[in-house]
């Protein structure tokens, strides 16, 4: 496959890139998926007790964030990518959109399945070895080149759609609760923006002083467009109702030692609650990345006894 030249121009923080993260359910580890300029995509491997980037492999083309999971244990991505270019539309093996398992921070596919739209797509790990396509039936059968070998795939999704066909199932499945339904979304204005009647609230509580981080979706624009969700973040304090705003934040969670770790104007931050909140503290800032030629090393190009496969 041939690759674009890479761009020379570079997000800053008056034009800050795009990221959204994953934290692993039982180690201490997330990936992050970076993107910016334009079609460019990068995945980013984060050691959350050490608070270390690995910076990896770049991507030209869409991944879909909202259908990416990571596996429990850290050492498997699922993704849901679109190469929409006149090269891939006329490939009827891979086609244009494929969801795969990788070895972060590589998008160099072990398993694949080829798609052929972006309807649906994408995958959750139920656990280390499994994982339930949101394709349907027809699109079962994984690229010849690219067998799962020991990963079991399940399928089994109700929704149709675009994200929403399996994001609520993701968020599920890292701990999120949803608390308010948005009550159906419309769309309006020139460029079909959308919004649901009102907020679409999710909230993930954690150990650390009875406190809970709501995620509130207030729309989007049309996804076609690559466009991000509209969100707000907030911290309440359950048993004082004080409520903590995270400005300027596109993705927020909670680490695995109670910290509060967010992504803002392209930068990457944690928090702690003792009970108050310190002041946030800068772990990496992501806008300074610039597309480049990533190798993937000869472990990321095949299973391993290491995934929990054999």
């Amino acid at each position: 496959m041939t690759f674009e030249k890479y761009p020379t121009s570079v997000n800053n923080a008056q034009n800050p890139c795009r990221a959204y993260g994953i934290m692993a359910r039982d180690a201490d580890c997330a990936i992050i998926i970076r993107r910016g300029p334009s079609d460019w995509v990068q995945l980013i491997r984060w050691q959350t007790s050490l608070d270390e980037l690995e910076y990896g492999q770049w991507f030209k083309g869409r991944i879909y964030e909202r259908r990416c999971d990571l596996s429990p244990d850290g050492n498997l991505f699922s993704y849901f990518a679109r190469k929409k270019n006149r090269k891939m539309i006329e490939d009827h093996g891979y086609t244009y959109a494929w969801t795969a398992v990788s070895k972060p921070p590589y998008f160099t596919a072990l398993a694949l399945w080829p798609k052929g739209n972006c309807w649906n797509g994408g995958g959750v790990f139920e656990d280390a070895t499994t994982i339930r396509l949101n394709h349907n039936r027809e699109r079962l059968a994984a690229h010849p080149n690219h067998p799962p070998e020991g990963l079991k795939v399940i399928s089994g999704f109700e929704r149709k759609g675009e994200d929403f066909s399996i994001y609520p199932e993701l968020l599920h499945s890292h701990s999120w609760e949803h608390v308010q339904d948005g009550g159906g979304w419309k769309y309006s204005g020139p460029a079909g923006n959308s919004k649901p009647e009102r907020p679409d609230v999710w909230r993930k509580s954690t150990f650390m002083h009875g406190l809970s981080l709501f995620m509130k979706i207030y729309g989007s624009n049309v996804e076609r467009l690559g466009d991000d969700l509209i969100l707000g973040y907030e911290i309440i304090d359950e048993k004082t109702g004080q409520n903590y705003p995270i400005e300027n934040a596109t993705w927020a969670d909670w680490d695995r030692r109670g910290r509060l770790v967010y992504i803002a104007k392209g930068s990457l931050l944690g928090q702690m609650f003792k009970p108050e909140p310190e002041s946030a503290q800068v772990i990496a800032d992501l806008n300074v990345q610039t597309p480049s030629s990533v190798v993937t090393p000869d472990w990321a190009k095949k299973w391993s006894s290491r995934d929990g496969i054999t």
